[in-house]
């Protein structure tokens, strides 16, 4: 990539600011070490950055920002819907003289109503294949119409329901969230729509204040959540009656595909597959998995995207690269089969997943 042999496509799945007390978090964020208040809500990486005022002149890299040695062109854009979805066609050209691929992104902007709203949000999003100087590739980007739903917890409109506000819902496509193109095209609703009905089992009981979009907070005493009963009459599955289970080794062989695999196990397994198991090794977390009956490993966790870890605590300094936004940022599938296959999955002794 240095060198130019490689042309980098990759695009910011966060927002770069200028300095840690830009981000809306670092003012509470190291209030205790026994929690954390969430008090930016809905406003996190560039929903607070293209929302708040006065706060778009701290970013120095915007969301979906990325470098390249060559130069495109978005043009012919087109838009389609039916009762359902919306379609976007876009002719992406490489106009440079490298050969290169592009991401072209498309934002959406709710009207605002009674529910506080981002700016613009990510909709949809789809990735040139290499392009020569010259050439050109039509790319199609749809998204469900109900995906521009926002949530009300607290009643304003319809409580505990992901809600479509009337309005007038506006389009932007470019690639980045700051340089994205308003389109003529628009969505609108003459009346509020209820796009699902939910409930309040795991409503928070000790946020204070939160964030809205004119960069004030408001006061959640206003709003008292009930918190509901879950219903519950479930008994835990027991493990089918068989002479010898599958493993995941037999999935990693192909004797067997994962769907096959994963009906094995009981409801209480499935539970204990997903929570948290005590660390081990380098990690400063936990882990998954640790189901012998299945010989399903230990698979430990790191807590965050981390790059070098140098506590000396562990006695076991490591370097995790790429690192977990590395990756993000590539929305390379490509890429992420090149790591699998350079990759060796070994089990150590103390049942430890290590790569």
């Amino acid at each position: 990539i240095l060198t130019g042999d490689a042309n980098p496509s990759g695009k910011l799945v966060d927002t770069c600011a200028k300095s840690f007390d830009d981000y809306p978090s670092s003012d509470g964020f190291h209030e205790s070490k026994d929690y954390v208040k969430y008090e930016d809500d809905i406003f996190v990486g560039y929903r607070y950055f293209e929302t708040i005022p006065g706060k778009k002149d701290c970013v120095v890299y915007p969301f979906g920002y990325g470098l390249s040695y060559t130069t495109f062109d978005i043009s012919n854009i087109n838009t389609y819907q039916n009762e359902t979805n919306i379609l976007l066609t876009v002719n992406v050209t490489n106009t440079g003289k490298c050969a290169g691929k592009e991401v072209v992104q498309v934002y959406y902007s709710a009207p605002c109503g009674k529910l506080t709203k981002p700016a613009k949000e990510l909709c949809a999003f789809a990735k040139t294949k290499l392009l020569n100087p010259g050439e050109s590739q039509e790319l199609y980007l749809t998204f469900a119409i109900n995906d521009m739903a926002s949530f009300d917890d607290c009643g304003l409109v319809a409580k505990s329901c992901f809600i479509m506000e009337k309005g007038v819902y506006r389009f932007f496509v470019g690639n980045n969230v700051r340089d994205a193109q308003e389109l003529k095209f628009t969505y609108e609703l003459a009346d509020d729509l209820v796009t699902e009905q939910l409930h309040s089992y795991v409503a928070p009981e000790k946020l204070e204040k939160r964030l809205t979009a004119n960069g004030e907070f408001e006061t959640l005493e206003m709003h008292t959540i009930t918190r509901e009963v879950f219903p519950c009459d479930y008994k835990l599955s027991t493990a089918p009656e068989v002479e010898t289970p599958y493993t995941l080794f037999d999935v990693a062989e192909n004797k067997i595909d994962l769907d096959t695999f994963i009906a094995q196990l009981t409801d209480e397994e499935l539970c204990h597959l997903v929570s948290g198991q005590p660390g081990q090794g380098i990690s400063s977390t936990s882990g998954m998995g640790h189901l012998k009956r299945l010989e399903i490993p230990l698979v430990m966790t790191a807590d965050g995207p981390a790059g070098l870890r140098s506590r000396t605590v562990s006695g076991i300094p490591t370097t995790a690269f790429p690192v977990a936004t590395a990756i993000a940022c590539s929305w390379n599938l490509e890429l992420m089969e090149e790591i699998g296959r350079a990759g060796a999955l070994e089990v150590k002794e103390n049942n430890v997943c290590m790569w």
